[in-house]
């Protein structure tokens, strides 16, 4: 076999390791650009996304319904939902497709003026991802609402009671306590 006409052809290992680094160095050079560029596309996506869901936010949050927008958000009060000190709550839609739930305060409620006043006040400044979001309240000719984001897997007693179907274990019941701390503090 004769490789003296064959520059490329070589007999000696160094010529086998720069066959072998150069391809190497390439593709590891290519793939660091790949993850780079990815990077890059992702975390301007989620600025932008970031961007839009606060614009929405702050659209959605803390209206004032007037009780006619109430009643039409709420189909009339047709789909009572429950039912607590405060008064009923009913299922409602935004126009934005946004499911809501609307508490009316009722008239035989223990809870008056002072205390629906601050708890508007308070759940208008504070936001935690540990607390329900408050999207508005009415308060128009005797009548009080909260309209809150509604919570599709039920509320907090359905699950702890078992009523919902099984029981929550241990471990479960703990992250609820602390999460419930964690929005508290």
């Amino acid at each position: 076999m004769s490789l003296d006409d064959n520059p490329s052809l070589c007999w000696r290992d160094p010529c086998k390791k720069h066959k072998f680094l150069i391809p190497l160095i390439a593709s590891v050079s290519a793939l660091t650009v790949v993850i780079l560029i990815s990077l890059g596309i992702w975390i301007f996506k989620m600025k932008k996304l970031k961007v839009y869901r606060k614009k929405e936010a702050s659209e959605l949050r803390n209206r004032a319904f007037s009780y006619s927008h109430v009643l039409e958000i709420t189909d009339n009060l047709q789909n009572l939902i429950g039912q607590g000190g405060f008064g009923k709550v009913y299922l409602g839609t935004l126009k934005n497709c946004t499911q809501v739930a609307a508490k009316l305060l009722s008239h035989s409620s223990v809870q008056g003026h002072r205390e629906f006043r601050s708890e508007v006040e308070l759940l208008m400044v504070t936001h935690h991802r540990h607390l329900v979001f408050l999207i508005g309240y009415c308060e128009e000719s005797g009548v009080r609402a909260l309209i809150y984001e509604y919570m599709v897997n039920g509320n907090l007693h359905h699950h702890l009671s078992g009523k919902k179907g099984g029981q929550l274990k241990w471990k479960d019941r703990l992250q609820i306590a602390l999460d419930a701390a964690y929005g508290l503090d």
